[in-house]
């Protein structure tokens, strides 16, 4: 087997957590597997790139001008993103061993996109066509949409972009949406509506659970049988 790197994504709500949840990987990698800093990288979706930091800058403005944007055109914003992600720092990461470590991927899309009124046989057209590869882990951060609520005001002075100005229902609906695709995917999911130090603890046991097979010796990854 050659030798190649692990691609991780951390999905959920936004406030559930996952700067935190990614902050603690990058540190079980480096203290755990004997990774370098450097061989795990923190992305983010929409964003990453100079492109997708563009789109992301489109897709999130409150301007509400935006809201007129149309379904199709935000789905088709987020895959160009992805893309580019993919194409520019995912896969040749994982081609040099790295860690890669990215904040939302498929499940975000699908939760928002289909409560949006997305169709979800066109999203999986879409994923098919963009990603060419898929997570090894793919970790769902579940928040109740009151702890959403509450903790976006807190942290933000009760300012939100244009995804997260909306009502209790949408955010449950959103929940419900990435329970699905987590049942649908066999995605992990963690409880993220207890303390910050609790959820992370479940995060490092799912993620020692899930790498057991990886370790770095000198400057490559070796994967156990």
């Amino acid at each position: 087997m050659k030798n190649k790197g692990f691609f991780i994504a951390v999905d959920g709500c936004d406030a559930a957590g996952k700067s935190s949840a990614m902050e603690l990987m990058k540190e079980f990698f480096v203290k755990e597997k004997g990774f370098k800093e450097s061989d795990v990288v923190l992305t983010r979706e929409p964003g990453g790139t100079f492109v997708g930091e563009e789109i992301r800058s489109l897709l999130l403005d409150p301007d509400p001008r935006k809201n007129s944007m149309d379904m199709k055109t935000e789905m088709m914003l987020m895959y160009a993103s992805r893309n580019q992600l993919l194409k520019e720092v995912i896969e040749p990461s994982l081609k040099e061993g790295k860690v890669v470590i990215t904040d939302r991927w498929e499940s975000s899309t699908f939760a928002y996109q289909t409560v949006r009124g997305a169709d979800p046989e066109e999203i999986k057209q879409m994923s098919d066509f963009v990603c060419t590869t898929q997570p090894d882990l793919m970790m769902i951060l579940d928040v109740t949409p009151e702890k959403t609520l509450e903790r976006i005001a807190d942290k933000r002075d009760g300012k939100m972009d244009r995804t997260e100005s909306t009502e209790k229902k949408y955010f449950e609906a959103v929940r419900n949406s990435y329970l699905q695709y987590a049942k649908d995917n066999k995605s992990t999911v963690i409880n993220a509506s207890i303390e910050l130090n609790d959820m992370l603890f479940s995060i490092y046991q799912k993620l020692d659970d899930n790498t057991m097979h990886i370790k770095k010796k000198d400057n490559n990854m070796t994967l156990s049988p």
